[in-house]
């Protein structure tokens, strides 16, 4: 009879063993991804200020963009009214005339002009830039999150068996028993 103990004993443990072994490997998969879920939500929270910030960036350049779009816009038909008025006035061949150095000023202010709308559009590229990045931040955010929920272990695979302490009670070759035991067990969804 003591063969026969020792002839179940010895699966018997190499069962528990392989059952608490991959029991383990799977409790440290889900604790692994539960660190890197943790991780990448405060990542992802850091990104999100960012987007904020430069969203408030990109929104400053965009007033300033338009303040300096508008500036230039409302003093050009002026501008060209005089261009052509200047045009008309000023014959080609009067080099020293008071009309020519008129329409060195108008140039001049033309060039103003000019440079404004440089200006606008330099604002414009920055908060294009500004959007841009804040963009690239919440696409990186998403693809973030995706990956790590794509990723996650899942519920608990049904051939590994749990392993458990507690009150035990069966029917052996000498009759039925009660007790505290150790036991293996297998969840099966149907």
């Amino acid at each position: 009879m003591n063969l026969k103990i020792r002839d179940l004993a010895i699966p018997l443990a190499v069962a528990v063993v392989v059952a608490v072994g991959t029991s383990r490997c799977h409790d440290a998969t889900v604790s692994e991804w539960e660190t890197r879920a943790v991780t990448a939500e405060a990542l992802a929270e850091v990104r999100m200020e960012e987007v904020q910030r430069a969203k408030e960036i990109a929104s400053e350049f965009q007033i300033r963009a338009d303040s300096l779009a508008e500036m230039a816009e409302s003093r050009a038909p002026e501008i060209r009214e005089r261009i052509v008025r200047v045009r008309e006035e000023t014959p080609d061949s009067m080099e020293n005339h008071p009309a020519v150095t008129a329409r060195d000023a108008i140039i001049e202010d033309l060039t103003v002009e000019s440079t404004r709308w440089r200006e606008a559009f330099a604002a414009e590229r920055e908060a294009s830039a500004s959007l841009r990045v804040a963009l690239d931040a919440a696409i990186e955010r998403g693809d973030s999150l995706l990956a790590v929920v794509e990723d996650r272990p899942g519920q608990r695979p049904w051939y590994i068996p749990r392993l458990g302490l507690g009150p035990s009670v069966g029917v052996g070759q000498t009759g039925t028993y009660s007790g505290i035991g150790v036991n293996l067990s297998w969840e099966i969804k149907l």
